[in-house]
């Protein structure tokens, strides 16, 4: 089966302080193991970017700098 991994899981994923991060990589791990494959989009990749990149003072987004945000992608 496949499943779509969206934006509100890239971001915690992405994120090892998060709370879900643990929580998340388990259960994406559970996932392909089980043979499933884990696919995104061009638009979840865009909306991950957009809430990585800008400054930390805007609400939800992580302030990291694009080069670092690219090690995600």
């Amino acid at each position: 089966m496949i499943y779509l991994v969206d934006t509100d899981v890239l971001v915690p994923f992405s994120h090892p302080d998060n709370p879900n991060y643990k929580l998340f990589k388990m259960q994406l791990q559970k996932l392909k193991v089980a043979g499933h494959q884990l696919l995104t989009t061009s638009q979840n990749l865009a909306e991950f970017w957009n809430l990585s990149t800008p400054p930390t003072n805007v609400k939800e987004c992580l302030g990291r700098p694009p080069s670092e945000t690219e090690q995600f992608l």
